[in-house]
């Protein structure tokens, strides 16, 4: 200990302290900002290039998946479309064209409304 009480560093340590004074210590808090830097650059690439193909991957499935479902909706759009125009077709044998499509086309108006109403009742 020295007369006014602190404790004193080796003659190695105290060279440390003044090398670390001043010019010294500003390169070397430049040189640890500068390669902290560099570590959080480095990371975040890192964390870009392993999110990435999942990210990618898992718009790929929401594409599939979307773009079955829109040609399921336009095959059952046809399928009713082509199912009408044959119920039309059929009845045109009993009765004129504008009293078969009137028939079907009322059928199909109490059929959706019969769902909607259905729907309706189901929900709480």
């Amino acid at each position: 200990m020295s007369s006014n009480g602190k404790a004193q560093l080796p003659a190695s340590d105290q060279s440390i302290l003044a090398d670390a004074s001043g010019e010294t210590f500003t390169r070397l808090l430049e040189k640890v900002l500068e390669d902290s830097g560099k570590v959080i650059h480095a990371e975040t690439r890192l964390l870009i290039a392993n999110t990435l193909p999942t990210i990618q991957n898992a718009i790929n499935v929401a594409l599939r998946h979307a773009l079955k479902q829109m040609s399921l909706a336009l095959s059952a759009l046809f399928a009713f479309a082509w199912l009408t125009v044959s119920a039309v077709a059929l009845l045109h044998q009993w009765f004129l064209w504008w009293q078969s499509a009137g028939i079907v086309g009322g059928s199909i108006l109490i059929l959706v409304a019969g769902m909607a109403a259905l729907d309706q009742a189901r929900r709480p």
